[in-house]
């Protein structure tokens, strides 16, 4: 137990005895001063002035212990109500007391474990008004990938420019979101996608910020069209994998503006924590 818990206890029991153990000794001094007198009134009158003395210092020793129990009694009996401790103990009490309901004023409790998401892929890919006017939907399918990782819930849709959209900022825009059911899953099939691009060629564009808890931004010529590349944007957001592409002309590559999309596509995944599941461990099964 600490100091400050048992400290008012020891304190009590001063205060109980110190008032019976005074009086006791007031009572023995102002008896020891009566027995002095009925002793004086039979001696000598030369001896009384030692007499009168022992007296004066009997009574003066009395009135000192008087005034001693009066302000011993008053520290004990008023002091606590002034004593720096109480005043914290009371500042304490009335601050849990005015606490928000709900709050013990004790340790916080520790975060909530991570979580992955389950939206459903189609609602968090770019739709046409995320897009300048004059663009339509190409294709909108199931992702296929070459890796397997079709099992899982995901969406791609490919946008292209109107006839009358001449010329347009990007010929093709294409928005991609797969569902994993783990962070770790995720992050794998993204690390797979920068191992591919960086075997076929491209070459990693870095000053963009991060849109999740991964980003890459890559940059390689597209193989139908020369003079053309195609800029592709990656990151992991928790279980999502999100992706956005464009093809772009070779002489006025933007990928800030591709980030700009990209952010959209991001913001979804993100407002879709209302789908949120919890995870065991970090890893996720």
């Amino acid at each position: 137990m600490s100091y400050l818990a048992s400290s008012p206890a020891a304190e009590l029991l001063l205060r109980r005895l110190l008032l019976p153990v005074s009086s006791l000794a007031l009572l023995l001094v102002l008896l020891l001063q009566l027995r002095c007198q009925a002793q004086m009134a039979g001696l000598p009158r030369s001896t009384r002035r030692y007499g009168t003395t022992r007296r004066g210092a009997v009574a003066l020793l009395g009135l000192v212990l008087s005034a001693l129990l009066v302000a011993l009694a008053a520290f004990f009996l008023l002091g606590p109500l002034f004593s720096p401790l109480r005043v914290a103990q009371r500042a304490v009490s009335v601050g849990l007391n005015r606490a928000p309901p709900g709050h013990s004023g004790g340790p916080q409790a520790s975060p909530a474990p991570p979580s992955i998401l389950s939206p459903d892929p189609s609602t968090v890919t770019l739709q046409s008004g995320d897009l300048p006017p004059r663009y339509h939907v190409l294709n909108a399918n199931k992702a296929s990938f070459s890796s397997g990782d079709d099992v899982y819930p995901s969406w791609d849709v490919i946008f292209e420019a109107d006839p009358t959209n001449q010329p347009p900022a990007y010929p093709l825009v294409e928005s991609l979101a797969v569902v994993y059911p783990s962070t770790a899953a995720a992050s794998s099939s993204l690390e797979a996608q920068s191992e591919a691009d960086r075997a076929g060629g491209a070459a990693p564009y870095q000053p963009l910020p991060k849109l999740g808890d991964q980003t890459t931004v890559w940059v390689e010529a597209a193989d139908n069209r020369p003079g053309y590349v195609v800029v592709r944007v990656t990151w992991c957001y928790l279980n999502v994998l999100g992706q956005v592409s464009v093809l772009s002309s070779a002489s006025s590559v933007h990928a800030e503006q591709v980030l700009t999309l990209a952010t959209v596509e991001q913001e979804r995944i993100k407002s879709s924590t209302s789908s949120a599941q919890p995870v065991a461990n970090g890893s996720g099964a």
